[in-house]
């Protein structure tokens, strides 16, 4: 089965029946072009003895507006899942390197330090945070 598609963004909130159900449409469609996506009611305006809390007006626009907002969310977390995979990556690399002897022909690992690391910070780590890091991002 395929991964189902939404309707492309960007979406912007519109009114076309009054306040009491607010739309979210295609952004940037003339108002005969737009096809409902969501929409957002209000239940402030009777007395519903059944509700103990109403949604105004506030309410109703600050939730179309972040459900509109769905298609740059949904973006924005695709970059970051991917930014994520590539800093996942570098931290295996790290964690690996120490696992490999991260010296290699340096030799004296006090030298080394010296020079990459002044405060010696990487040599008391010993990869520790970045394996740490990894497995907590793998779920192990």
């Amino acid at each position: 089965m395929g991964k189902a598609k939404h309707t492309p963004g960007p979406w912007t909130v519109e009114d076309p029946l009054g306040p009491e159900a607010l739309w979210i449409v295609e952004a940037g469609k003339k108002p005969h072009e737009w096809r409902c996506i969501a929409m957002v009611c209000r239940d402030d305006l009777d007395d519903h003895d059944d509700l103990d809390l109403p949604i105004g007006a506030g309410e109703q626009r600050a939730n179309a507006r972040l459900i509109a907002a769905a298609p740059e969310t949904a973006a924005e977390r695709d970059r970051l899942r991917e930014v994520n995979a590539e800093l996942v990556e570098a931290l295996r690399f790290y964690s690996d390197e120490w696992e490999r002897d991260v010296f290699g022909d340096v030799g004296d690992p006090d030298r080394f330090f010296a020079v990459v690391s002044p405060t010696n910070s990487l040599r008391e780590d010993k990869g520790r945070r970045a394996s740490a890091a990894l497995a907590k991002a793998e779920g192990r």
